[in-house]
């Protein structure tokens, strides 16, 4: 059963906001918004259930393009910074799958803005809006 949105507020200007995705109900679907200022792609999501597999996506981000991309993949993190792209009109999207049986959103303990210390960049290719 689809449950209403959850909001974490992160700083004045940045919150997230959380959905049971649609299609899969282990799955959550967090999108980060900027309200007023523009925002750096940093973000790191910590889960009390282990994560199965993850994604992110860009809207903003048209077309082909050459991305300095830092990811950290752990059991209950997962964190995705894009160097030298921000966002305003548009979220940024990360979806997580979890190893849970209950509402994915209640297990997502917090969202944050990353300082990138525990992530190995990586200079990527991708087209369209989103990475796997």
């Amino acid at each position: 059963m689809p449950t209403g949105p959850r909001i974490i507020p992160i700083t004045d200007n940045l919150r997230s906001v959380l959905w049971r995705a649609d299609d899969n109900s282990r799955a959550v679907i967090i999108e980060f918004q900027a309200r007023e200022l523009q925002e750096t792609v940093a973000f790191r999501v910590t889960t009390s259930a282990p994560i199965i597999s993850s994604f992110w996506e860009m809207p903003s981000l048209r077309g082909a393009h050459w991305i300095t991309l830092t990811e950290y993949r752990g059991p209950n993190h997962y964190a995705v910074s894009i160097a030298e792209h921000t966002f305003l009109d548009q979220p940024f999207i990360v979806g997580l799958e979890l190893d849970t049986e209950g509402d994915p959103q209640d297990c997502i303990y917090g969202t944050e803005v990353w300082n990138k210390a525990d992530g190995e960049p990586q200079i990527v290719y991708v087209e369209g809006a989103s990475g796997a």
